[in-house]
C-alpha cells in the first residue's frame, strides 16, 4: 500500500510506465530490476525427437529456457526437479517436460 492506495499484485511480465515506485519512506517498492520473471526449465533426451522440435521452437519464437537433462527426474536434486516429476507423471512420463517457475 503506497499513500492509501492498494497496489496490485504481480502475475505476468509487463512493462513499466513509471520507471520506480517509492514507497513512503523513500525506499524501492517495485522496479523492472526487482520483478521476478519466470523461467522456462524443459527436460529433454537425446533421443527425443518431440524434445528437439521444441527447443527448435523456443529458439525460432526466441522464449529463453533452461535445459535440463531428463536422468534429473529419476533423481531430483532440487525444487525445479521435484516440479518436474509431479508433471512428468501427471503425462505418463513422456518427454519433453515442461516447467515454468
Amino acid at each position: 500500500m503506497v499513500m492509501g492506495v492498494e497496489l496490485p499484485e504481480l502475475h505476468c511480465r509487463f512493462m513499466w510506465k513509471d520507471p520506480i515506485r517509492l514507497d513512503m519512506e523513500g525506499g524501492v517498492l517495485a522496479s523492472p530490476s526487482n520483478i521476478i520473471n519466470n523461467m522456462k526449465y524443459i527436460y529433454t533426451s537425446d533421443s527425443c525427437h518431440k524434445c528437439i522440435a521444441l527447443k527448435e521452437k523456443y529458439n525460432r519464437d526466441s522464449i529463453e529456457y533452461q535445459e535440463r537433462d531428463a536422468q534429473y527426474i529419476k533423481s531430483p536434486q532440487d525444487h525445479i526437479d521435484v516440479e518436474a516429476l509431479i508433471q512428468a507423471s501427471m503425462q505418463n512420463m513422456e518427454l519433453p517436460v515442461e516447467i515454468e517457475i
